[in-house]
Order: C-alpha cells, then structure tokens, then sequence
C-alpha cells in the first residue's frame, strides 16, 4: 500500500480495534525477512506497538 509508517500504524490500531470491538481475534503475520534496515521503521513503529498491546 506504500503507506508511511504513521500511516500503516493508524490502520493497523483500526484494524485490531474493529477485531476487538466484535470479540474477534486480531492475528497479524509479520514475516521475520521484514526486521532488515529497510523495514526497520515499520518494525519498530507498526510491529512493536501492536504486540506490546496485547490485550
């Protein structure tokens, strides 16, 4: 989606929010190729947020 990682995050917390708000399971597949210095920023302001909010 070439989204900026402000972007891709906001998305991803609606996402995980509709999930919750219908008692669903919010299940995301980060694939570990994606932690190179490239991806970097959206490992650490997409990935990390979302799984240090589990719930």
């Amino acid at each position: 989606m070439k989204l900026s990682v402000e972007d891709a995050c906001a998305l991803t917390q609606r996402l995980k929010q509709r999930c919750l708000d219908v008692e669903g399971d919010f299940v995301i597949l980060w694939h570990n190729h994606a932690t190179t210095r490239e991806m970097k920023p959206y490992y650490e302001g997409v990935y990390l947020p979302l799984i240090q909010n589990v719930e």
